[in-house]
């Protein structure tokens, strides 16, 4: 993956606030156009609005923007301890697991639809790009991915396949993509490192494949003698502030650097937190370092 704004939440060379994770060229980063439509199923009303997003930022930075500018838009949204930022409520209007009800994230382009694999807080738009939020039921969601794989050949249309369909299918609560749980579990080693004073701590924990790093550390912090801290950009999303007590400074020019290991291999991650994914045999590394 190219190295991306997102990526520069942990980019020390480019950041000139790397405890904070923003990016250095954020302010001269070019404003991109695109436009976020808001649809009802339930009553077959959708309106439209222009906005933009900072040159590979995050729908939620595109969000936020809107909401700063169109007294006509507003979103809410939650932190997940497990997969971060979810979309809530737009333009006041909440799911509900009562009436099946949900937040689905779609993308339109070049006419187009499909439909986001990835939540508010780790999708990047493009220019000219159609985000969709659409509230819709479960119901709905069932019906048509069934049908989309019965005509794909991948299943016979029967009463018996919806029903083995519908027990396997899992639904996505606001906005965000499926997360059954029943992937598999895969093991995560996380080292926190102290470049300055060369000292280590190293946990691991295990949990479902596909759990990005900020549900991990809420797990280890959880179950661990490890804490951490994190902050919200209205533009980038959740960055990591502090680990064990320990905080990147500006003044002291000091910061976390997200590193992966794997084998005796390192390289720099190019997203945050929020949205990595860690994988089997691989070491996860906080390393508190300066950058000159």
């Amino acid at each position: 993956m190219a190295l991306t704004a997102i990526g520069l939440l942990c980019f020390a060379a480019l950041l000139p606030f790397p405890a904070l994770g923003l990016p250095a060229d954020s302010g001269k980063l070019e404003q991109v156009p695109v436009k976020v439509t808001v649809m009802n199923d339930l009553t077959n009303e959708h309106v439209s609005y222009s906005a933009t997003v900072t040159e590979e930022g995050l729908m939620f930075g595109a969000l936020n923007q809107l909401q700063d500018s169109n007294t006509g838009f507003k979103f809410s949204y939650t932190i997940h301890k497990t997969f971060g930022i979810s979309l809530e409520s737009v333009n006041g209007l909440a799911g509900s697991d009562k009436d099946q009800t949900y937040w689905e994230l779609l993308s339109e382009k070049a006419g187009v639809i499909t439909r986001l694999e990835v939540g508010i807080g780790c999708y990047q738009p493009q220019r000219d790009e159609n985000l969709i939020l659409r509230f819709t039921t479960w119901v709905v969601r069932l019906f048509e991915t069934f049908r989309h794989t019965a005509q794909t050949g991948r299943m016979a249309l029967t009463a018996i396949g919806l029903l083995c369909f519908a027990a396997l299918l899992s639904f996505p609560a606001l906005g965000e993509r499926d997360h059954s749980g029943e992937q598999g579990p895969v093991l995560v080693k996380v080292d926190v490192t102290n470049k300055l004073t060369n000292t280590i701590v190293s946990y691991s924990a295990t949990v479902p494949k596909g759990m990005p790093m900020f549900g991990v550390l809420n797990k280890l912090q959880d179950t661990k003698s490890f804490n951490f801290t994190y902050s919200i950009s209205k533009s980038y999303g959740i960055y990591l502030e502090s680990v064990n007590g320990l905080a990147g400074s500006n003044a002291n020019h000091t910061y976390w650097e997200l590193l992966s290991k794997k084998g005796k291999s390192i390289r720099s991650l190019d997203v945050g937190i929020g949205c990595y994914q860690p994988k089997s045999n691989e070491i996860f590394i906080m390393n508190f370092t300066r950058w000159d």
